[in-house]
């Protein structure tokens, strides 16, 4: 049942109570608001309840948090947002005053102020129609590396980066759930989900406390997910951050990025996702958040889970199909928690030949971490991503010695090094399979020999545009690199291979550092095409 008084919304329902022409009105319900679409304009009235997390129960706790929405949310939609209006009553009844209450009237309600944007631009109605691209997900990407590099950041913003910060919120999402176990989520499932939360804030204290360090935490948006974009004039909006409880909004990157992550996840969009992550961390080099990405995945999709719990008792008509939503983001918060199997896929081959493109595309079917050398190169020489390298042979990491080794400290910071360690810092940090691709070979030849080879693999492996058409299919790619399964070998038949790795890097001038040892038991999986487009592959796997 709505708290808001009946006659109130029935007069939002009314053109009449508008100061601008409007034909229609259509209207949306959350747990916490309603919003009217009128016209060429949207009016956001917030409910006057009270959930713990947030306190709307009065006229000037909902005005404070109108006009924080504004000021907070024109970060990343400055044209959006218009601002906070008065509803002003007199005898006569409502009307909303975006110049303010005249004489005669008195203000009883605030809304925020909005443009209003086609609802079929919204992402998640892209989604639902199967016509969300997964190129957009490397515009939302750029644009949240830009938000987050300029987002607030000092003392007041770190607090909430701390375990003990952090630990809050994840356990109000179980205590505000416990009265939901029979109808939205198991007991079993309910507490598993409580203990893995708790022993991994409890083990890795001194992680959240690095993240302080390096400056990850962050005034963010708080909500990112597909409802809260729109697709609008050939970009995404983003909208709709959390200005109730900074508590809830600003944390770790990694916390932010999470609920997109989980939301593509949620809709069976798993190369989106990957692509959106994959894109991020290339922008801002955090891998080593990704020691926290699954951790945020479950709390996020707990948070989803409590939201639609909430709802199903506030809207009664979808009381069940809202609880069967809320149960399936708590089945995939406990799907997070499976552990995966680590391994590595590198390509390599002369510019154009094709090396992105299938590291790309084995990413997506993976779910794979993808680095790309020339992206890390850049990078450490301070050029933009966006800048093309120079084609007659500029400085690249594999010939010039003081860049490789910054590559390999690199590497060992991000959990990928060279040789025989690759792969061994994904393990750990639990995220899958890693995905290394764009080694450049030209550097290895004279600037004649690389534009023949480069101009020999696009007229055999296709290049550009035609690539994307030559890898659409995971059985294409399975054809390229093999099946792309482990398969348990001894030890001595893992070495054995892994040096024909090395061999066939040594061959095309590839400094690989390498001491002799055996591969440790947790570099699980080497996959490795090489001389692109004369792609092989190559296992060395389980111990």
């Amino acid at each position: 049942m709505s708290l808001t008084p009946h006659p109130l919304l029935a007069a939002l329902h009314q053109a009449a109570t508008y100061a601008h022409p409007c034909r229609e009105i259509a209207h949306l319900e959350t747990h916490i608001s309603h919003v009217f679409l009128a016209g060429d304009y949207a009016y956001k009235l917030k409910k006057p309840v009270d959930f713990g997390f947030l306190d709307f129960t009065t006229l000037e706790k909902r005005r404070a948090a109108c006009a924080e929405e504004v000021r907070l949310n024109a970060r990343l939609a400055p044209d959006f947002y218009l601002g906070v209006v008065p509803v002003c009553q007199n005898e006569s009844g409502y009307r909303v005053r975006p110049q303010g209450c005249v004489p005669g009237e008195t203000e009883v309600e605030v809304l925020v102020y909005m443009r209003r944007f086609p609802q079929e631009g919204l992402l998640d109605h892209l989604a639902m129609v199967g016509q969300l691209s997964p190129d957009l997900m490397t515009g939302i990407a750029q644009q949240l590396a830009r938000f987050h590099a300029a987002a607030g950041r000092g003392p007041e913003i770190d607090r909430f980066g701390g375990v003990d910060s952090v630990r809050t919120p994840v356990a109000q999402n179980f205590d505000q759930t416990r009265a939901y176990i029979g109808r939205t989520v198991s007991a079993a499932t309910h507490a598993r989900l409580r203990a893995w939360s708790e022993e991994f804030l409890r083990d890795h204290a001194a992680l959240f406390a690095g993240r302080v360090r390096a400056g990850k935490i962050v005034d963010g948006h708080g909500d990112l997910h597909l409802r809260n974009m729109c697709k609008l004039d050939g970009r995404v909006l983003i909208f709709d951050c959390i200005e109730f409880n900074p508590a809830l909004r600003a944390g770790d990157v990694m916390n932010d990025i999470a609920f997109l992550i989980m939301d593509l996840d949620h809709r069976a969009l798993s190369a989106h996702a990957n692509r959106f992550l994959n894109e991020y961390l290339e922008q801002t080099r955090d891998y080593a958040g990704l020691k926290l990405l699954d951790f945020y995945r479950v709390y996020r999709a707990c948070v989803r889970a409590k939201v639609m719990s909430f709802e199903s008792d506030t809207t009664l008509a979808e009381r069940r199909a809202l609880e069967q939503e809320a149960a399936s983001y708590f089945d995939l918060a406990e799907q997070t928690l499976a552990p995966r199997t680590p391994g590595l896929l590198i390509t390599c081959g002369v510019s154009g030949s094709g090396k992105t493109t299938l590291a790309r595309l084995a990413a997506g079917v993976l779910d794979a971490v993808m680095v790309r050398s020339d992206a890390l190169r850049k990078h450490l020489a301070g050029i933009p991503l966006t800048r093309r390298g120079d084609q007659s042979g500029g400085v690249v990491v594999i010939q010039h010695r003081g860049q490789r080794r910054d590559l390999g400290r690199h590497a060992g910071r991000t959990g990928l090094a060279e040789g025989q360690r690759a792969g061994t810092g994904f393990h750990q940090q639990a995220v899958g399979v890693a995905v290394v691709a764009a080694f450049e070979l030209d550097d290895a030849r004279t600037a004649g020999e690389a534009a023949c080879q480069a101009d020999r693999a696009h007229g055999r492996f296709g290049a550009g545009a035609d690539q994307a058409h030559h890898l659409q299919t995971r059985q294409y790619l399975a054809q390229q690199v093999g099946q792309l399964k482990f398969a348990r070998r001894r030890r001595t038949e893992a070495q054995t291979l892994r040096s024909r790795v090395l061999h066939r890097l040594d061959h095309f001038g590839m400094a690989v550092a390498d001491d002799h040892r055996p591969p440790r038991p947790d570099v699980i999986g080497i996959f490795f095409p090489v001389g692109i487009p004369h792609v092989s592959a190559l296992a060395a796997l389980e111990e």
